[in-house]
């Protein structure tokens, strides 16, 4: 049983988080607009699909964030197995996500009328009903394995057993204390999915930054040589995770303000999570 309080503080910061991806959502969907007004497709379905995308994977990536908060908040105060914690923490993520999904049906559907295609309207729906009962699911398979990892170490303690525990960290946390007196040796690995988000971004990054019109203040040859450094680290079979880390904060820090860079920019906010780096 996770302490009242400590839930409490969790989705206080939970609500921030939101609140703040919230703004940004809102800023990116009137980019659209204001570019498809300007191409002559403000009433198109091309509008209310990049929308509805958008939306789809702002889905996604709040219930990871969800998950990344909760689980910092009950890793830092301390937490115990338990036979009901699984679906304790899963009530708790979804809890954060509700079905409804307001704030960004309401997105899609004020975006849909535009067209007056109510039956696009529908469709859409149903695709974030889908994104989110996937987010919840992969969300799902990682508190399961968190909570496995303290019924073994529940396990061992029951039988005096003094034996070393290995964790696979998929969220920007410090450590993990396991006893008294003990000792946290952390390795972090790169999932494979958040390595080719990260891989995806820099492609599209390197392109853009080749591309001769493009305007902007930093040292165009400089950054080009800083975003090839991090994808020839981000090859190796075990990549320097510290080297990795500055090298995908000065990428971050220097294209957050070049708008045609935004997506990518805010798939490598989202990805540097993981390590424990939060870009404005």
């Amino acid at each position: 049983m996770i302490e009242k309080e400590i839930i409490e503080i969790a989705n206080d910061r939970i609500r921030i988080e939101i609140g703040e991806q919230n703004n940004k959502l809102s800023r990116e969907i009137d980019r659209i607009k204001s570019e498809m007004a300007a191409r002559g497709m403000f009433h198109s379905s091309v509008m209310i699909t990049r929308v509805s995308d958008l939306c789809i994977e702002t889905v996604k990536n709040r219930a990871q964030l969800i998950w990344q908060t909760l689980f910092r908040f009950i890793t830092t105060t301390g937490i115990s197995y338990s036979e009901e914690l699984s679906e304790e923490l899963k009530s708790l993520v979804a809890n954060n996500l509700p079905e409804k999904l307001g704030d960004l049906r309401g997105h899609i559907n004020n975006t849909a009328k535009l067209a007056r295609s109510p039956n696009l309207e529908v469709k859409l729906d149903h695709g974030l009903d889908r994104a989110r009962n996937q987010a919840l699911a992969k969300v799902g398979t990682e508190i399961d394995l968190f909570v496995h990892s303290l019924r073994k170490k529940a396990a061992a303690n029951n039988k005096n057993e003094s034996s070393p525990m290995v964790f696979n960290i998929y969220s920007p946390v410090g450590s993990i204390q396991t006893g008294d007196n003990s000792i946290a040796n952390i390795t972090q690995n790169i999932d494979t999915e958040v390595r080719e988000q990260i891989r995806k971004a820099l492609e599209e990054i390197s392109l853009t930054l080749n591309q001769s019109e493009l305007e902007i203040t930093f040292p165009r040859e400089e950054l080009i040589e800083v975003v090839q450094e991090t994808k020839d680290e981000l090859q190796k079979e075990k990549p320097n995770i510290t080297r990795l880390r500055s090298l995908l904060t000065t990428v971050g820090t220097s294209i957050q303000v070049v708008s045609s860079l935004k997506p990518a920019y805010e798939t490598l906010k989202q990805t540097l999570t993981y390590f424990g780096i939060s870009l404005p």
